[in-house]
């Protein structure tokens, strides 16, 4: 499941600790051993894949993010709010300086230099002012020439780093950033990202910006846009470069992907890493937070420990033994522990949705004598496939607590978040899923009647759909009437989970093909063999569905559509959506393309999809176009991309977990900003050496019904 690059809703990541005194790991993590320790609290978790890398120019996925949330800070952060005396408000929120101690709107001051800055304009240029604490885990300071160094080792177009759109497509537009990026340009001091001094830098944007309210106070995007610039060790990362392979013209590098590679500048170093196996990540103790009151009280956690494991049977046997501190509730134990006083239910922005090949070159290379894979090719055979699906019965069947998803966003995706407007509650939002699934809107008293008829399962239409698909395919010869049809389904792990989900699409689909020409015709192979590539695996064609989606970007949906657009994100890496045309209609914008935010004025024209996604997050980015009149584009966008069936979304996330005896968040009260607090807040109930004495006393064995 991989997560879009985006500063993300679910604040998990460890920006800000407080601890006076450093009780660390007295034995070491030599080996990755270690002996439980008096005044030690270790968080032990797992993961069902190991991280591969976690450095933030290149990471890919959610697994990368693991580590790297550990080993870095933010410059602007969430936090929660405090009373009158001085308690934290678990309701509230605020956004807080993190790294930085200072934000100005500087644009007045770029409007020469080339910088398309004009007069009276605001919210272009932002002069960034940084604490003159900060260092990084071995002592050596950081200073702002450190951010401009790495960003443009983040551009650099020798190595065409994953992560490099990010700053020069969306809300983020770096002025020269994508020149340079291409190689158009090749002197970096016109990127508008330069330092003034050793605590200071300036981000020049080539679209307006607006990070404060107008009290001065910074506003959520502070921290939502601005709050983490990658950030790099100047002299290892020089170090870990590597020059182009045979066939390559691009350099790579292994910054950041063990323990010898790795530099923290968050509250947490990395002190042990085996692939596959284990990582181990103790207090920086270098990190500025520690000598800061704002954070008192903060981050009890010494020690993080996770371990590499496969299967959930494992990690559940290791959570009642006391070894693991936080587990999900899998469907095989829901019934006996969903209503355990340990148990916690958190909404999610994550859409999961089956990935359908794009590449018909792909399939076709693929086929072996006597099966077909072409048919995947056609429209009304994915389609098919997605009619054909009862979401409802899936989820009730492979998950505890998820709801069948039938967009590309859920309820967790605001597009005004400062008034609490979530796209999937507007009209323009309904009706998308309404013309989607064949809902008539005239046959019901009203749009919500209509969105909640929706299903997503229609047997006799999904069955059409394969008898249209197989006609097709047939008249094209790319299938005759003894082929049978052999898809894989891929997969990065085999384990009870995945093998449940595959099972389930097999008997869902074998029963859609009765009555089709492809009852009995029709095969769905497991394949997990593709590890920590299964998803680049998939984009280059190596097989045929995978189960995979997108979380992050929940306050920018309009961004949020490049997971699905561009080939270096989507799944769908085939599909050429820079010449699949969409025409539409948009309000606020006039005839010439100019926003004029009048509800009378109104622009159509029909553009490719990138195109529009250029329009929507380029000169029409949040902050200028207005919400309300992004809508339409949005929902629109999102129609068309529904329409390919590349994407077939099928579950919104809602994960029930347990918590452990040992330790509690300091809230199961969701927070949309801060979650539950995370290990931030957390607070301990037993030490270590305490708690291996109270699992011991329980027999081994701990009861969490």
């Amino acid at each position: 499941m991989e997560k879009i690059k985006k500063a993300t809703l679910v604040l998990l990541a460890l920006t800000a600790t407080f601890s006076m005194a450093f009780s660390g790991c007295k034995n070491g993590n030599e080996g990755g051993r270690y002996e439980p320790t008096a005044g030690v609290y270790s968080y032990n978790t797992y993961t069902a894949v190991s991280p591969s890398n976690w450095n933030a120019l290149t990471y890919r996925d959610n697994n990368d993010k693991q580590i790297m949330d550990y080993i870095s800070s933010s410059l602007f952060e969430y936090d929660f709010s405090k009373t009158s005396e001085g308690e934290i408000d678990v309701k509230g929120q605020v956004v807080d300086y993190g790294m930085a101690v200072k934000l100005e709107d500087v644009s007045e001051n770029y409007l020469s230099g080339g910088w398309g800055i004009s007069e009276g304009e605001k919210n272009r240029a932002w002069k960034i002012t940084l604490r003159s604490d900060l260092k990084w885990e071995d002592g050596s300071s950081i200073t702002a020439n450190d951010f401009v160094y790495s960003m443009r080792e983040q551009l650099n177009p020798d190595f065409k780093n994953f992560r490099a759109d990010s700053f020069y497509q969306g809300a983020i537009v770096i002025s020269g950033a994508k020149n340079y990026f291409n190689g158009s340009e090749k002197d970096f001091s016109k990127v508008g990202f330069f330092s003034l001094d050793d605590t200071s830098f300036v981000v020049i944007l080539e679209q307006p910006l607006s990070l404060l309210k107008e009290d001065g106070t910074l506003s959520y995007k502070a921290a939502y846009n601005f709050g983490e610039f990658p950030l790099v060790h100047r002299e290892l990362y020089e170090r870990c470069k590597q020059r182009p392979i045979v066939g390559s013209k691009l350099w790579t590098t292994d910054y950041n992907s063990s323990k010898k590679t790795t530099l923290s500048y968050g509250p947490y170093k990395l002190t042990y890493f085996q692939s596959g196996k284990l990582y181990v990540l103790e207090k920086n103790e270098h990190w500025y937070g520690w000598k800061d009151k704002k954070y008192e009280g903060q981050y009890q956690t010494d020690r993080i420990s996770c371990e590499t494991l496969a299967e959930y049977n494992t990690a559940w046997m290791k959570f009642q033994k006391g070894e693991i501190d936080k587990i999900g509730i899998d469907v095989s134990i829901a019934t006996d522990y969903k209503n355990s006083e340990q148990a916690f239910f958190t909404p999610d922005d994550f859409v999961g949705s089956l990935q359908l090949q794009s590449s018909k070159s792909a399939l076709k290379n693929r086929e072996t004598a006597g099966y077909d894979k072409e048919i995947l090719a056609q429209a009304d055979f994915r389609k098919a496939l997605s009619l054909g699906l009862d979401r409802a019965a899936y989820n009730t069947a492979c998950t505890t607590s998820s709801r069948a998803g039938f967009g590309l966003f859920n309820s967790m995706h605001y597009y005004d978040v400062e008034n609490g407007g979530v796209y999937r509650e507007t009209d323009e939002g309904k009706r998308v899923l309404c013309e989607i699934y064949d809902i008539d809107v005239n046959d019901y008293a009203s749009l919500d009647e209509a969105v909640n008829a929706i299903t997503g399962y229609d047997l006799e239409r999904a069955r059409a759909l394969v008898a249209s698909a197989y006609q097709k395919a047939k008249e094209a010869g790319e299938i005759s009437d003894t082929d049978k049809v052999r898809l894989v389904y891929g997969s990065a792990v085999d384990n009870e989970v995945t093998r449940r989900y595959y099972e389930n699409l097999t008997s869902q689909w074998q029963t859609m093909l009765k009555t089709t020409p492809l009852e009995n015709r029709f095969e769905l192979v497991f394949d997990a063999s593709y590890g920590d590539e299964w998803a680049t695996s998939f984009r280059s064609g190596a097989y045929d569905i995978c189960q995979a989606g997108w979380r992050g970007a929940p306050w920018d949906p309009g961004y949020f559509l490049l997971a699905y657009l561009d080939p270096n994100y989507a799944y769908s890496a085939a599909w050429k959506t820079d010449e699949h045309m969409l025409t539409a209609t948009v309000k606020g914008v006039n005839g010439r393309g100019e926003v004029t935010n009048s509800p009378t004025d109104a622009y159509s024209a029909t553009k490719s999809l990138m195109e529009w996604y250029d329009d929507l997050n380029g000169k029409w980015g949040v902050g200028t176009l207005e919400e309300q009149f992004r809508l339409s584009l949005i929902a629109a966008m999102e129609k068309e991309i529904l329409a390919q069936y590349y994407t077939v979304p099928i579950t919104n996330n809602y994960s029930a977990s347990l918590m452990s005896y040992k330790l509690d968040y300091t809230t199961y009260e969701y927070n949309t900003f801060m979650e539950y607090g995370g290990l931030r807040y957390a607070k301990y109930r037993y030490d270590d050496l305490e708690w291996k004495n109270y699992v011991a006393k329980q027999g081994g064995t701990l009861d969490y019904k």
